[in-house]
């Protein structure tokens, strides 16, 4: 009977190897650029898992560990599906942190990637069956399960060791994965101190008429835009507008690989990657720059709430709609383009600070039938036929297609933002128009944001205005930096800034967390050689 069970236990072993190894597989088979790992050394981490699994004397305990497998394997194989990555845990730390965006995005485009539910969800109810099965159970194989999850998490000298490994089986970089996530939490972060920032007033003239529109656009790749060459057409209402004379756009640099971190530098003018203690003192935060030099202050977002928090200076906005309590836009019935009419003429004031900050090109991309696009549905019909392409391919030129088109709504509402603003006929208007971040769409193989990649930070900016000095002085700047141009609003608030911790051309893109946990990149413009040299830092 004894020999039996141990007969039972190694056939067991070998069949929950197997399984746990199945999605690789069969994923690779509906993923075409995944390539599943045939690596002998992963064996040796499957092999234990697989002993520990079965010979647990507890059921109990195996139950909880083929339960997380089966959740981390979920989100891993999603994660590949639509980002064309391995998860990471700075992709479960964003996730879990911005828990409200990621299920939205979930909702809308699980259907895309329904088959990743069959591939891990079999496998693991066939481990669980397993567990059914009589076999030699012992406190020793307790030891083996634990030691074994352990040892995945066990000497990792730095964060840059819990990254997913090419060669290794994805059960085995969705551990590291977690693993690298607890040590995150656990990991309480280093407070910097830097130097203090100067902050000096250089314009006390309060009689000057002067509109500064910032815009704070969302996932824009440039290289989307027919504006800066792109095949399909679709920019055209922002090409004619290129053709005025105080209208300028080039390509530039984001603080942050998404939205809450980068959004630290656009309206708080930080020039390093985790000054915490800048941010918390709103002493360069650009609302109360504006409010102490007497403007009137707006946030107008079809983003929620969360985000606006995280800017800091909510005490010195006057006027504030978001898609959050606060506000009166619903995402389910609005989009971006009701922002610059919440924005009406009696609202405004002589001198007026206004932040604009959009949403709907946050993935997916796909533009429902939402009311407030009937102004732009007869031109849209008129036009999207162009981006989908008759047999699409597959699921990632669906996704560009949906990209493209949502494109050419971009292109309505930022042209729109243009011409709301650049009427003033007294004093000065300044509109500036920066994406919060970039957004993969293919290159490396890679879709989406979030991740430490320093391609993401490349973002298209845009500025129109009639102050010609303040022109001339945006096209000095190569490649702007949302610190770059914070500065400059800054400037045009009335205020001058000096940081004394700065380098000369090196800048820094901050990871999903601003407090440097999540890592970040630091570069370097070598603007005689028109090249930008990265270096990342996973702290």
């Amino acid at each position: 009977m004894k020999r039996q069970n141990k007969t039972h236990t190694i056939l067991i072993v070998c069949i929950v190897s197997f399984l746990l190894i199945l999605p690789d597989f069969v994923f690779s088979m509906f993923h075409k650029s995944f390539k599943h790992s045939c690596d002998p050394k992963a064996i040796f981490l499957i092999i234990p898992l697989s002993v520990g699994l079965i010979v647990n004397k507890y059921k109990w305990l195996s139950i909880s560990f083929i339960l997380l497998f089966c959740l981390l394997q979920l989100a891993q194989f999603f994660h590949i599906g639509y980002f064309g990555t391995q998860i990471t845990h700075y992709a479960i730390w964003a996730g879990l942190h911005d828990f409200g965006d990621v299920l939205s995005e979930s909702a809308n485009v699980i259907l895309k990637y329904f088959y990743v539910i069959p591939i891990v969800l079999i496998p693991f109810a066939a481990i669980l069956f397993c567990l059914k099965i009589k076999c030699y159970k012992s406190i020793i194989g307790t030891l083996i399960l634990c030691l074994t999850f352990s040892y995945v998490g066990y000497n990792r000298i730095n964060l840059r060791r819990f990254l997913p490994n090419g060669v290794r089986f994805t059960i085995d970089n969705s551990m590291k994965s977690f693993f690298g996530y607890c040590y995150l939490i656990c990991h309480k972060p280093k407070i910097i101190r830097y130097l203090p920032y100067e902050v000096n007033s250089v314009d006390d003239n309060f009689a000057e008429p002067i509109t500064i529109v910032y815009v704070i656009g969302e996932s824009v790749n440039y290289k989307h835009m027919s504006l800066f060459g792109y095949s399909k057409d679709t920019t055209p209402k922002l090409k004619e507008l290129a053709k005025e004379d105080n209208f300028y756009y080039t390509t530039g640099i984001s603080g942050g690989v998404n939205t809450l971190s980068s959004c630290k530098f656009i309206v708080n003018a930080i020039y390093e990657p985790n000054n915490v203690l800048q941010v918390s003192g709103d002493l360069t935060n650009l609302f109360r720059l504006a409010k102490q030099k007497g403007f009137k202050t707006f946030y107008i977002s079809s983003q929620s709430d969360h985000v606006l928090m995280s800017l800091g200076g909510v005490s010195y906005i006057d006027t504030i709609t978001t898609n959050g309590v606060r506000g009166v836009l619903d995402a389910t019935k609005r989009m971006d383009n009701e922002l610059p009419d919440i924005v009406s003429d009696d609202k405004l004031g002589k001198r007026n600070f206004i932040v604009l900050h959009q949403r709907h090109m946050h993935s997916p991309y796909t533009l429902k039938e939402f009311p407030s696009l009937k102004e732009y549905k007869k031109y849209m019909s008129e036009r999207v036929s162009c981006f989908k392409e008759p047999n699409q391919a597959g699921q990632k030129e669906q996704l560009i297609a949906e990209y493209d088109e949502g494109m050419l709504y971009n292109d309505c509402f930022i042209t729109k933002i243009f011409n709301r603003f650049n009427k003033q006929k007294e004093g000065k208007f300044y509109i500036i128009w920066t994406s919060d971040h970039g957004e993969l769409l293919g290159e490396d193989g890679t879709y989406g944001h979030s991740a430490l990649n320093p391609y993401i930070a490349d973002i298209p900016v845009m500025i129109q205005s009639n102050d010609l000095e303040f022109m001339k002085d945006m096209k000095n700047i190569w490649k702007p930096t949302h610190y770059e141009i914070a500065k400059k609003v800054a400037n045009k608030l009335g205020y001058e800034i000096k940081n004394p911790n700065e380098e000369e051309n090196i800048f820094y893109i901050s990871g999903v967390d601003f407090t440097g946990r999540c890592g970040y990149i630091k570069l370097k413009k070598e603007i005689e050689n028109s090249k930008i040299t990265y270096e990342k830092y996973l702290t």
